[in-house]
């Protein structure tokens, strides 16, 4: 029954394949990719400003490394959109299954109840639709780990793999974590033969290359901008804040499994410690990372792929050693899950889609609304989303902005210099909560708003601003 997650989801995948970007962050990929498929600089001085693409400056900080742009700009610019979104879906929807398959061939039908439950998870699969590298990352971490289970050891192929995962996405590195301690215990013990030291030799050369590459490409930039936007902060109160409503459904059973599987592991079976270690130490850095402002979903794709594995490979033997209770409860649990996972996901995706078409709708007004008075290209519009939409550009990163001035990193002052030009003669900005909309409240920036423009008008959630004549 699980399985009907899966053709759910293919379903909608269908839907939102040709559609524009769904979201601020996959806007502003997008737009990277565009400036390296233009030949134009990626990495900006957010302060200077680049006055390379349209006719006002480009203050944006890159959130990850120059990879996926510069995959991205591969493809062609009028599908690059809709194929980034394909590859995601196949790398969540197809990457799992068929990893889980392959690990667990002798546990097929296991395994593949398994990966079909897990995919329709919606807090997981809503990241395989937004053509962003989370999935592509995890399947590549996940396919590495799978590679090592086959050969019981840490291979050459699966060290390169780990590593490419991390370089996509610098936050998919719990699975490599685990591998390379476990590995490098075994070495210290004098377990280990010559393939674990090539597998280290092969794994530190591909992250001695892509750091080359990413600091040749960037000029060094990369690690700035990355921290700029990520580095924001780990607190308790915010690690509470997320535990309430994530760690219930993807922490704990991640964390209760692995521990599970490391406990039943056979000393001398070194598939399943391995896939113990890769599952327990991507659940812990997942955990970690809820505290830190801004975290997601997305940072439990990599251990899901973990887990998947795991118990592809362990099979219903997982739970033979559990005690009498325990492995009732899980039996329930098995059988009830699916169904659970089913009807929420049939739900929220209806939801999900209802709101998508209400967003285009909102910003298909509002383009026709700019267009009418010619206002459309003399325009600073606020949130990246609507700004890629209406102009194929996006000037502005308020998020990792306001995150940088938060903490004392990034002055305002650019912008301010942006709002008071000549040049800007409106202002468009959400009127509903949005990294966008704060950035403007309660900051050094709202004065400067207040005393340079006025309201004109609110259109579709919108609220126009134009500058006060002097």
């Amino acid at each position: 029954m699980a399985a009907l997650a899966v053709p759910i989801m293919a379903l909608v995948a269908e839907i939102h394949a040709v559609r524009a970007p769904t979201g601020d962050t996959e806007s502003e990929l997008f737009y990277e990719a565009s400036r390296v498929r233009r030949g134009l600089e990626l990495f900006v001085d957010p302060v200077a400003g680049a006055l390379d693409d349209g006719p006002f400056p480009v203050r944006i900080f890159q959130m990850y490394t120059p990879l996926w742009p510069t995959m991205v700009s591969v493809l062609p610019a009028r599908h690059a959109v809709p194929i980034a979104h394909v590859a995601g879906w196949c790398a969540w929807f197809v990457g799992v299954p068929l990893l889980g398959v392959l690990v667990g061939r002798r546990n097929g039908m296991h395994a593949l109840t398994v990966a079909c439950s897990v995919t329709g998870c919606l807090p997981l699969a809503g990241w395989a639709f937004k053509g962003s590298p989370d999935p592509i990352a995890a399947f590549v971490a996940g396919a590495g780990l799978a590679i090592a289970l086959l050969a019981g050891r840490l291979t050459a192929p699966a060290a390169v793999l780990l590593v490419t995962a991390c370089a996509l996405k610098p936050n998919v590195a719990g699975i490599a974590l685990g591998v390379f301690a476990l590995t490098a215990v075994e070495i210290v013990r004098g377990r280990a033969g010559r393939g674990a030291l090539r597998a280290t030799v092969a794994a530190a050369l591909a992250g001695v290359a892509y750091l080359g590459w990413f600091m040749h490409t960037s000029r060094g930039a990369w690690l700035g901008h990355i921290l700029h936007t990520t580095a924001n902060g780990i607190s308790l109160v915010q690690w509470g804040r997320y535990a309430a409503d994530r760690l219930i459904i993807l922490g704990a059973p991640h964390l209760a499994l692995g521990v599970l599987a490391w406990r039943t592991a056979e000393p001398e079976d070194r598939s399943a410690r391995l896939a113990a270690a890769a599952l327990v130490s991507s659940t812990a850095c997942a955990m970690f990372m809820m505290g830190k402002e801004g975290a997601a979903q997305n940072y439990w794709l990599e251990p899901t792929f973990a887990l998947v594995l795991c118990l592809g490979l362990r099979g219903p033997g997982l739970f033979e050693r559990a005690r009498g209770k325990l492995r009732s409860a899980l039996s329930v649990a098995g059988h009830v899950a699916p169904w659970i996972f089913v009807a929420w996901c049939a739900f929220a995706l209806a939801r999900f889609r209802v709101e998508q078409v209400e967003a285009s709708t909102r910003r298909d007004r509002l383009a026709a609304w700019l267009d009418e008075r010619g206002w459309r290209d003399r325009c600073r519009i606020g949130q990246p989303w609507t700004e890629f939409a209406l102009t194929g550009r996006v000037t502005w990163a308020p998020w990792q902005i306001l995150m940088a001035n938060r903490r004392g990193t990034f002055a305002l002052d650019p912008l301010e210099r942006d709002i008071t030009s000549p040049s800007s003669s409106c202002l468009v900005l959400p009127t509903w909560p949005s990294g966008s909309a704060v950035l403007f409240d309660g900051t050094a920036l709202t004065p400067i708003v207040a005393a340079n423009y006025r309201t004109v008008a609110t259109v579709a959630g919108f609220r126009i601003w134009v500058r006060e004549t002097p």
